[in-house]
């Protein structure tokens, strides 16, 4: 991920939740309740965090405090840099291997109206 970061200078999203679009339309709910499913998940890690930390410490020694910082920085919805940086990802490994690019992503923040679908094509 720092290779990534040094690379392009963006942030790099590592667990996206990609659902067909097909999908979204034809069962909201099911989409809804996974993410709900997901959320109940993250606050259980959240709640559990000095645990999971003391875990992870002992099993891997290092620097409590680049723990901390992992876990503050995880978050449950993509900034606008986020996706742009996930976007160029997509980008740089289709052209890389040699993958049809999708003609559009359309990024969904579920149970946040203020937030709307962005479509958006991945530049070649």
């Amino acid at each position: 991920m720092r290779s990534w970061f040094i690379l392009s200078g963006l942030p790099v999203a590592t667990h996206v939740l990609v659902a067909p679009k097909e999908l979204v339309e034809a069962d909201p709910e099911a989409i809804v309740a996974l993410v709900e499913t997901l959320k109940d998940a993250a606050t259980t890690g959240v709640s559990r965090r000095r645990e999971i930390r003391r875990n992870m410490h002992t099993q891997f020694p290092g620097d409590r405090d680049q723990l901390v910082a992992f876990h503050n920085e995880q978050t449950l919805t993509l900034s606008k840099t986020a996706r742009k940086g996930w976007l160029d990802l997509v980008r740089r490994v289709g052209r890389s291997m040699n993958l049809p690019l999708p003609e559009a992503i359309t990024f969904h923040t579920v149970g946040n109206p203020d937030e709307q679908a962005e479509p958006t094509a991945p530049d070649r």
